[in-house]
């Protein structure tokens, strides 16, 4: 009886060095997946912050574009307006000396007004060409960063599920043996 008991008790001693050696792999490699948990939360708050400073040049890049934008406009129409004063007071010389003249003038001035609309339209629609390929670079730009996000975070999850289904297993089987020993005990 005495062997058997202590056969038994050095059975257990063997179990519960097993248990505590499994116990301490266990916590090593829950600490090493911290460890690369914290990593990966580094390099995501990394790509956040190259996200936000990105979003910020492109801001700024849109900003100096409608800057430069208004400038031209405001050139552009500065220009035109001192064409037009010019034009204007070309005209009234023109129809104070010649009288006869009037409706050829009348007509290279209707032709020059028509050129310069006709500019105005084309800078303008070159303007909003440029805008919307800027949105379109920014549509682009948030597209990728998204799927690189959802990418991280099936990986973490795959690996969280893993490590969740290990310590799982590893609980429900010290259970199971605590349930062996205590019913061969008894």
């Amino acid at each position: 009886m005495e062997q058997t008991i202590a056969f038994v008790l050095g059975v257990l001693a063997v179990l519960a060095v097993a248990g505590v050696v499994s116990m301490f792999k266990t916590r090593v490699q829950i600490k090493d997946l911290y460890t690369e948990i914290e990593d990966l939360q580094d390099v995501i708050n990394e790509l956040e912050r190259e996200i936000h400073r990105d979003n910020e040049m492109l801001d700024r890049r849109i900003d100096q574009e409608i800057d430069r934008f208004n400038k031209v406009s405001n050139t552009l129409h500065d220009h035109t307006s001192d064409e037009m004063n010019k034009l204007y007071a070309y005209i009234d010389s023109r129809t104070d000396k010649m009288a006869d003249g009037i409706s050829g003038i009348l007509l290279e001035m209707i032709d020059l007004e028509k050129n310069i609309h006709i500019r105005i339209d084309d800078a303008y629609d070159r303007m909003d060409n440029e805008i919307i390929r800027l949105d379109r670079k920014e549509d682009d730009m948030f597209k990728y960063i998204d799927s690189r996000t959802d990418k991280m975070e099936s990986r973490i999850d795959s690996r969280f599920n893993d490590n969740t289904a290990f310590c799982d297993g590893l609980y429900h089987s010290i259970d199971a043996i605590k349930s062996k020993i205590k019913s061969k005990i008894k």
